[in-house]
């Protein structure tokens, strides 16, 4: 199952990192000087410590999940520090390296921001991605240059007339539950049965404070200030949802593809119900009109669309 507490070491973050850049289990052997056998030995032991499925197999060869994604923005982590530590037993002064600071919710930065952030970190060799995986204050952020890029729905942004606004992606976030959930085996579940149990996650969209009607009952509280759900239980990375869910009888709203990695190990399955449709959610990368020439923006924006254009044929 998906833990905070399992450590991987360097050597298996570039393991992973190799399949995902290689699409093959024998390429990348053949890079680490390894047999195959004992690298996809190496990768089921670290599927199975973490709970979760790092490749699927495809037409074109290996593809990664976006857990396996995530790894690979580690590994472009851990070749900076590497670089950096380099440099500075050369000297004990370095100029300031440039920073890109993007800010997303939990969803969008699996899904779009950090498998872009592992792409772009092998183009723009001297930067820095700085990611914050929340969707508050953005608007006050990107006008401070808190931040430099927001990927997040318009709806979190107060007043867009000072930024540009890219269109991304379109997200249907589901119910999701553990397996032993209450709910599990109900063949149609109403807003009437999920108000019963807590909601595990970092926002509510406007959709659900639509659905509940002015009830959310133990899925959260409506905040007095902005009339938005606070979920029962404020949990911003992913990993840590899904934890929730296999304590608990828990209930999250995610989309369906970012799920899809962790569904068996983790047995978490998707609640079925005629009556609550999932609506789309448009999802926009947002900054500054000042920023929008600069090259690491275009290239991120740019990744993130090429991103979504392979989603939508897996989907």
């Amino acid at each position: 199952m998906p833990s905070g507490h399992h450590q991987l070491s360097i050597k298996q973050v570039e393991l992973i990192d190799s399949i995902a850049r290689h699409r093959s289990f024998s390429r990348a052997a053949a890079e680490l000087n390894l047999t195959q056998s004992a690298l996809s030995h190496a990768i089921s032991t670290i599927e199975t410590q973490l709970g979760i499925t790092l490749f699927t197999r495809q037409k074109n060869g290996m593809e990664p999940t976006p857990y396996a994604d995530t790894f690979r923005a580690r590994a472009a982590v851990i070749r900076d520090v590497i670089a950096d530590t380099k440099r500075d037993l050369h000297s004990y002064v370095q100029p300031k390296r440039p920073t890109l600071r993007i800010q997303a919710g939990t969803r969008t930065m699996p899904i779009w921001v950090t498998p872009s952030v592992a792409t772009l970190s092998m183009r723009f060799h001297d930067y820095v991605f700085d990611t914050r995986t929340n969707l508050e204050n953005l608007s006050f952020n990107l006008e401070l240059h808190e931040i430099d890029l927001a990927v997040a729905p318009l709806a979190v942004i107060q007043d867009t007339s000072s930024f540009f606004v890219e269109p991304i992606g379109t997200i249907y976030n589901r119910f999701f539950v553990h397996v032993t959930h209450p709910l599990a085996d109900r063949g149609d579940v109403s807003i009437e049965d999920l108000r019963d149990y807590p909601l595990v996650g970092d926002d509510v969209p406007q959709e659900l404070v639509d659905f509940v009607e002015g009830n959310p009952g133990r899925l959260g509280q409506f905040d007095p200030l902005t009339g938005e759900i606070i979920p029962a239980i404020r949990v911003n990375a992913i990993f840590e949802i899904f934890g929730v869910l296999e304590r608990s009888h828990a209930i999250a709203r995610l989309p369906y593809d970012l799920v899809q990695g962790v569904r068996t190990a983790s047995r978490i399955i998707e609640l079925k119900s005629r009556t609550i449709i999932p609506h789309p959610i448009e999802i926009f990368a947002i900054g500054l009109k000042s920023k929008r020439h600069l090259p690491e923006i275009a290239a991120m924006i740019d990744v993130m669309k090429e991103i979504e254009n392979k989603r939508q044929t897996r989907q």
